[in-house]
């Protein structure tokens, strides 16, 4: 399998974990609760792209937005607390495949709601429930439902 490059920033304190490929294969040989533990990360991440391209070719941009911070905002924890995001508009941007200004406007205006509280490369989810409504209200009925197409066709 050939590598490839790419750049990550955590979005808090983390620890990076590099195994040579041949120590990974002994590893998923000899263990098989950690093959069977990454088959299921690989799974998830697989579903969690599949579900940002769709996004991405089909939702309006205010969903793309509402979406991404509820999956950083769990990551981080629970939707109860207010979790700093750290990522700037530019960043957030990038995520939903839209501008650095209409992120901005977005937020303005979510904030003016009361639903985040926002600066220049942060932010905070104060509503949780206000922001999944905003993601599903802009959903384009047409297309797949916001739960994973896979689902359908089981």
């Amino acid at each position: 399998m050939e590598g490839h490059c790419s750049t990550a920033q955590a979005i808090r304190p983390s620890t990076a974990l590099v195994w040579q490929a041949a120590t990974f294969d002994k590893l998923l040989a000899r263990f098989p609760a950690f093959q069977r533990n990454t088959v299921r990360a690989l799974e998830e991440r697989l579903h969690e792209l599949e579900q940002r391209f769709r996004e991405v070719s089909t939702d309006k941009v205010g969903s793309r937005l509402s979406s991404e911070l509820i999956r950083i905002s769990n990551r981080l924890g629970p939707a109860s607390g207010n979790a700093e995001i750290g990522l700037s508009r530019s960043e957030l941007a990038q995520l939903t495949g839209t501008t650095e200004y209409t992120v901005s406007r977005l937020l303005t205006r979510w904030q003016t709601l009361g639903i985040l509280s926002s600066r220049r490369e942060a932010m905070q989810v104060h509503d949780f429930a206000a922001l999944a409504q905003l993601s599903e209200s802009e959903w384009r009925k047409s297309d797949c439902p916001p739960r994973p197409c896979t689902e359908l066709a089981s």
